[in-house]
């Protein structure tokens, strides 16, 4: 995300240990914290916002609940939930992020389920109906509030 690569860690493992050795100097959070979080991760990615009708509405609920669970899986849960940020259970997911894209792409790709357009509304439906039984993410304040 803009970083230099020579500041890139050169492995996982050395992300991970990185990561780990943050978390004792994050401290307690600060008052205004919980409502700049939701600021940030609450409402999805703004390309979501250009995607008129539901098809953009799944988009952008399922743009905020990844985008939380990433939060969540960087800062860890305790302190995730101590501040109010969704996504709870998926940060389980986000190391399946990857594979599941290739294979939905894959499987896409061949046809077998219908045209572009066919896979697209399923897999708007399907998402919209998960992401209605879990909860979904959180809109408490819109990005025009803060503005």
């Amino acid at each position: 995300m803009g970083a230099p690569t020579d500041l890139l860690p050169a492995s996982w493992a050395e992300a991970v240990r990185l990561v780990d050795a943050l978390e004792p100097l994050m401290g307690e959070p600060i008052d205004g914290s919980a409502e700049l979080l939701d600021a940030l991760t609450g409402h999805g990615a703004p390309s979501a916002q250009a995607v008129p009708g539901p098809p953009g509405w799944a988009l952008q609920r399922l743009s905020t609940t990844v985008g939380q669970a990433l939060t969540r899986r960087w800062m860890g849960r305790e302190r995730a939930d101590a501040l109010g940020v969704g996504g709870a259970g998926f940060d389980r997911l986000v190391p399946l992020v990857r594979p599941l894209s290739i294979a939905a792409g894959a499987t896409t790709a061949t046809g077998v389920l219908g045209s572009d357009e066919r896979v697209a509304r399923l897999q708007i439906a399907m998402l919209g109906g998960f992401l209605d039984r879990i909860g979904g993410a959180s809109s408490h304040l819109a990005p025009a509030d803060v503005a």
